[in-house]
């Protein structure tokens, strides 16, 4: 699964350095999986290792984060099983 990504900066605010990616499916028992990625630029796009079956829906999250811990909330996108 890939995910492209856009952090915008708060004026006076530190530049996000991470990326926390959580993918969960409703369709399966499994827990959710959260993936950490360190941000060279404030767009791009980063791949999520953790295996998906197409044929199910997936819930994914993102938050950036700063060097300092601050993070940012989360974005909730919604992936459909392919038909």
């Amino acid at each position: 699964m890939r995910v492209l990504y856009e952090v915008v900066t708060a004026p006076g605010a530190q530049r996000p350095t991470g990326l926390a990616v959580t993918i969960n499916s409703p369709d399966e028992s499994a827990p959710p999986t959260t993936e950490a990625f360190t941000l060279a630029s404030p767009t791009g796009a980063v791949t999520v290792t953790a295996a998906v079956d197409p044929s199910r829906a997936y819930d994914i999250y993102a938050s950036a984060a700063t060097a300092n811990g601050l993070a940012s909330e989360s974005v909730r996108a919604e992936l459909a099983p392919e038909t």
